[in-house]
């Protein structure tokens, strides 16, 4: 990456900086810089290997992924141009129902990997970038070659508190979760109910997906009398799977072959009336630090509403007990589940199992840029839980 004498540094409102994509080089110059914030576990190499790796997996192909800096137009002869901010953006689809009922589908862009090289902090340029990208995105941003579409919104998750990226035009969204601790011993109780349940695996994820979007569809086209218009990222077959290939190759790095598992998630109930969850590991900066280790809860669904309390309650505890089952295998010491429903809450309150609610105020804080008709207020995200994120 090209560098300036601080004293040099253009100014971040001058005509002269724009948004474009990094040439190859500059790529793997912003991947070297932000690895030693962001690497966790991984070693740098391990790092700088998983990155374009990302890139190759299905949500990410044909102009799916794409990355971004804030540069300079032109440069002296001879001379690097400067990558002043960078970030990356992530084509997902997107689910909206009207308050007549009325569903359609569109995409959303997630955007992520905002990164401004410590030396370069304090200058404004990652304000500049997002104040770029929030309109370039807005008219649309499809590769030459892919079909161009306008998106409905854009989403992003701050690590930075909620004022900063709201004042850029992504308010934040509901940024609460349920935090299980995972028991060093298993109780008589969770080991009964874990054997009520079946595990979910490469086999049959996707038809649990499809299953999943035919639901929220079904949910969508339910007329509201509030006026409100209601999104959901669509929980399909490649928004999970971004997930789980990035658990594995991270799993691989750290643990080598004992890193690959096939067990995605957890299903209970009969057919109709199931209960079935999604997971993703995460690992701190040592995986022998259990307190740092997490198991997130991608999706939790609840086939049908209407099944009589008990045996949801049955079901619940069966995946919850799988679930607290492969973190202790994996040495998790939390589970954590995003913005349960009034439904899953009063399951979670009854259950039994130790929990506490977190309202989240600095870190993965869901944010979104509303480019619909909609005013942003009158929008409610539903399912806004962890496989959204990226």
């Amino acid at each position: 990456m090209g560098s300036l004498p601080q004293t040099g540094l253009p100014d971040a409102e001058s005509p002269d900086l724009v948004l474009t994509h990094p040439t190859q080089d500059e790529k793997l110059a912003t991947w070297q810089l932000n690895s030693k914030e962001w690497k966790g576990a991984l070693s740098e190499e391990d790092y700088l290997r998983r990155e374009p790796y990302m890139e190759t997996v299905p949500l990410s192909r044909d102009g799916g992924m794409q990355h971004w800096v804030l540069t300079t137009e032109s440069t002296p002869e001879g001379s690097k141009r400067t990558v002043l901010s960078s970030c990356e953006t992530l084509r997902k689809r997107v689910l909206v129902g009207d308050a007549a009922g009325q569903v359609k589908e569109g995409i959303v862009y997630g955007v992520g990997s905002v990164f401004t090289d410590p030396a370069l902090r304090g200058n404004r340029y990652g304000a500049r970038m997002l104040r770029e990208l929030g309109k370039t995105l807005r008219n649309g941003a499809e590769p030459p070659g892919c079909l161009q579409q306008k998106p409905i919104a854009s989403a992003l998750w701050s690590d930075i508190g909620k004022q900063f990226y709201a004042k850029k035009g992504w308010p934040a969204y509901p940024s609460l979760h349920v935090s299980f601790a995972i028991p060093r011993d298993a109780s008589t109780g969770d080991m009964e109910a874990a054997r009520h349940a079946r595990t979910i695996t490469n086999n049959n994820l996707e038809a649990f997906c499809d299953l999943d979007e035919k639901l929220m569809r079904r949910k969508l086209a339910e007329p509201r009398s509030d006026g409100k218009t209601r999104f959901c990222f669509a929980p399909d077959y490649d928004i999970m799977r971004w997930h789980l290939y990035r658990d594995d190759v991270i799993a691989r790095a750290i643990f080598k072959e004992r890193g690959c598992t096939e067990t995605k998630g957890a299903v209970a109930g009969p057919d109709g009336r199931r209960v079935w969850v999604l997971w993703t590991r995460n690992f701190g900066e040592n995986p022998q630090d259990t307190s740092k280790n997490k198991l997130y809860i991608l999706r939790l669904v609840i086939e049908d509403e209407s099944t009589p309390a008990e045996d949801l309650a049955a079901s619940f505890a069966g995946v919850m007990g799988k679930a607290h089952e492969y973190a202790r295998d994996w040495n998790l010491g939390k589970i954590d589940l995003w913005n349960p429903t009034a439904t899953i809450s009063a399951l979670i309150e009854a259950s039994g199992l130790q929990s506490e609610i977190v309202e989240r105020h600095v870190d993965s804080i869901p944010s979104m840029m509303w480019y619909g008709e909609e005013e942003g207020e009158r929008v409610e995200w539903v399912a806004n839980e962890k496989y959204c994120w990226n």
